[in-house]
């Protein structure tokens, strides 16, 4: 039994306990944080189609699935981190996840699906933000009026790549930024 687990906040699987894997640099989206994103969310989630960029624990898309997503795109590089989400959605028995072990620059250079919501929170370490937002203006992946969720580290400035995309919602929490950004589809 892993010791580390994340507790699903809201929807269906209220109260769901997953369990996922002691991994350097994981760090799941802390409930407050996540409640706050989920309210912020609330108006576009059903029936969206979501990309947890960074899966990790799994807390940011198992969260979007119980509360209404349509589909859940999950990628992490460890197959360890890989083989955990999938119990977990077996677990939760959902069919509405899918699972890719690649490299979220990889994924976003191949991917064909665009997205109404995008979850990115990279470990803080490895400053893969920016090259992250570049690829997926560049790739159109992002719908218009979809959400980009962005966690980063406090010291950090957001650059976002286009005036296209705004910031419609930021706050702060402890030593983390985080912000909702909107593709509008016009320039400002």
């Amino acid at each position: 039994m892993l010791k580390n687990q994340v507790r699903i906040i809201g929807g269906k699987w209220r109260g769901r306990k997953l369990p996922f894997p002691d991994t350097l640099h994981l760090r799941p989206t802390g409930d407050r944080i996540r409640e706050t994103l989920f309210n912020w969310l609330t108006p576009i989630l059903p029936q969206a189609v979501c990309l947890d960029l960074f899966a990790g624990s799994g807390a940011l898309g198992f969260e979007a699935l119980s509360r209404g997503a349509k589909t859940v795109f999950f990628i992490d590089q460890s197959p360890t981190v890989i083989d955990q989400l999938r119990m977990s959605a077996h677990k939760l028995q959902t069919d509405s996840a899918q699972f890719f072990g690649d490299t979220a620059l990889h994924f976003l250079q191949k991917s064909r699906v665009t997205f109404d919501v995008i979850f990115l929170d990279p470990p803080f370490q490895e400053n893969l933000i920016d090259d992250c937002l570049r690829l997926i203006h560049a790739r159109q992946l992002l719908n218009i009026n979809g959400m980009i969720y962005i966690e980063e580290p406090k010291a950090r400035t957001l650059s976002l790549p286009n005036s296209e995309w705004i910031i419609k919602r930021a706050k702060q929490a402890g030593k983390v930024n985080y912000y909702l950004i909107e593709n509008t589809g016009q320039d400002a």
